[in-house]
C-alpha cells in the first residue's frame, strides 16, 4: 500500500503542477512572445536512484521524523515548453486546447483521490474498523 500512495502522491504532485502551469498558460495568452510550456510525468519508484533524479548530491536523514532518504528531493514532473505554431505576435497559446487540458487535469485529479480513498477504505476493512 505504501508504494501505491506514494506513488499516487508523486501523481498527483504532477497533476497540481499542470493545472498551475496550464493556468499560467492562459493567463499569458495575450502577452506578446510567451511559449506556451506543459509539464511531463517522470515515474520514478524506489531504487531509481539512490539520490534526487539529476543530483549528484546524496540526501540523508538528519532526523528521524524526517521523510526517508529516497523521497527526498525527487519531483514527479518536468516543465517544458510546447512546440507547435505561435500567433503572428509570438504567442503559443491555445486557450481553447488549454481550457480542454484544464478539464482533463481536474477530471484525472478527482479520480486519483476516488483511488486513494478506495485504497484507505479497503485498508480499514482489512483491519475490521
Amino acid at each position: 500500500m505504501n508504494n501505491f500512495v506514494g506513488n499516487m502522491s508523486n501523481y498527483m504532485t504532477y497533476l497540481t503542477a499542470r493545472r498551475n502551469v496550464i493556468s499560467n498558460n492562459v493567463a499569458n495568452a495575450n502577452t506578446p512572445g510567451y511559449k506556451a510550456k506543459d509539464v511531463t510525468f517522470i515515474q520514478q519508484l524506489e531504487g531509481d536512484a539512490p539520490a534526487a533524479a539529476g543530483s549528484k548530491t546524496a540526501f540523508y536523514q538528519t532526523n528521524p521524523m524526517h521523510l526517508p532518504p529516497s523521497l527526498q528531493g525527487r519531483s514527479s514532473y518536468e516543465v517544458v515548453t510546447k512546440s507547435g505554431s505561435a500567433k503572428q505576435d509570438g504567442n503559443g497559446v491555445d486557450v481553447t486546447n488549454e481550457m480542454v487540458e484544464l478539464v482533463k487535469t481536474n477530471q484525472l485529479y478527482s479520480i486519483s483521490i476516488n483511488a486513494l480513498n478506495t485504497q484507505f477504505t479497503i485498508d480499514q476493512a482489512a483491519r475490521g474498523k
